[in-house]
């Protein structure tokens, strides 16, 4: 009997030990769809033997409402304006340890310099992707229009270019702040005021031109330029980019390009992040360290035809992606891209009424103008 019992005890410890070794080391990542490549993902699963698992989602909302609860995501993409932002002042992120992330070298002093103003000695995200919001063209739809008045705001927001275009299409992105934050840079104002008045400027000039804008969407950008719905449209350095990247392609020819405004942009940048809550701390430094890599930086750039944040990745980007200047900007370029701020609960609720008085050509009743103290971000 006794040979028996340690018989079976000796089976099930090995069925134990079975099991805890074949157990998965399994990582999961959450994104925006399509903003990682596949393969990447198999790379970083065949070098270190942890499964990578990228969830997606639809909204920057939905992001931060699953930050706050509980998740299983043990690193996020998110963009540094406002989310980041407003996340990182809620304690919502795990410490980062940089002596797990010797990539982190890679990454240009610049980038560094614009996200410390929300993440102070870059403890808790990594910048890693960035694009500006600005204008893609069909460039035979506005082949009449002399070059100097193609590379500005006025495309979109002068009246007598406007009324011109109309016919053409103008399309505009479906976000208050980054239309009014257009506008202001157009009418040459601060496009990060916290002055209340500020915005309404920008709420009033629109109304002007609210009439000869064709839409307001977010999504299909690339679709809209391709099906040549728009003649121009105010949209993401990627998005616009890609398009212009198959335009080339189609038969005939479809010439789109992305255009940085004389005035300025509005500058985005992505991060990387891991959550508070997260299971597998260990692993998601791994995956960080992974993506600074120079080359797989220049494979992320060259699948989504997006700028990253370390020049050491240049010798592996695309030729034609690198040498587009709109796409990985010259310093001097650079300099018209203005880092974003995160506005007050109070601004943000103005700015929101004012957008959806503008959606419902001028229907409510106008927000109470008043001054809002400044943000300390």
């Amino acid at each position: 009997m006794p040979s028996k019992c340690l018989t079976v005890s000796s089976l099930l410890m090995i069925l134990l030990l079975l099991g805890c070794t074949s157990r998965k080391k399994i990582l999961y990542i959450y994104g925006w769809a399509g903003y990682f490549p596949p393969e990447l993902l198999k790379a970083f699963q065949e070098e270190t033997g942890i499964e990578a698992i990228y969830d997606t989602y639809e909204s920057e909302e939905i992001l931060e409402t699953d930050l706050c609860m509980e998740n299983s995501y043990d690193v996020v993409i998110i963009t540094a304006w406002p989310s980041f932002a407003r996340t990182t002042k809620a304690k919502l992120f795990h410490p980062l340890s940089k002596e797990l992330i010797p990539n982190f070298k890679y990454i240009d002093p610049t980038f560094l310099a614009r996200i410390s103003r929300i993440d102070v000695n870059h403890r808790y995200g990594v910048p890693y992707l960035f694009g500006s919001v600005g204008l893609g063209l069909n460039l035979e739809k506005v082949s009449d229009i002399p070059l100097k008045e193609i590379a500005t705001w006025g495309l979109v927001f002068d009246l007598t270019l406007v009324k011109l275009l109309s016919s053409r299409r103008i399309y505009l992105l479906d976000n208050a702040k980054d239309v009014f934050q257009a506008v202001l840079l157009y009418l040459g104002k601060n496009p990060c005021s916290t002055d209340k008045g500020v915005w309404r400027q920008a709420y009033d000039y629109l109304k002007k031109i609210r009439p000869f804008i064709t839409r307001f969407q977010n999504a299909r950008q690339e679709d809209n330029l391709l099906a040549q719905e728009a003649a121009v449209l105010q949209g993401f350095s990627d998005n616009i980019a890609l398009a212009s990247f198959q335009g080339r392609h189609y038969r005939p020819l479809i010439n789109i390009a992305y255009v940085v405004p004389k005035e300025g942009v509005m500058m985005t940048v992505d991060m990387m992040a891991i959550p508070k809550r997260a299971a597998h701390v260990e692993a998601a430094h791994k995956f960080i360290n992974f993506v600074l890599r120079p080359q797989n930086m220049a494979a992320i750039s060259n699948r989504l035809k997006t700028a990253n944040t370390s020049s050491h990745s240049h010798p592996w980007i695309l030729p034609e992606l690198l040498k587009n200047k709109e796409i990985f900007p010259s310093k001097e370029t650079l300099k018209k891209f203005h880092g974003d701020f995160l506005p007050s609960i109070e601004l943000t609720r103005y700015i929101s009424d004012l957008w959806l008085n503008l959606m419902e050509e001028g229907s409510a009743d106008l927000p109470v103008l008043d001054s809002v103290a400044p943000n300390s971000l």
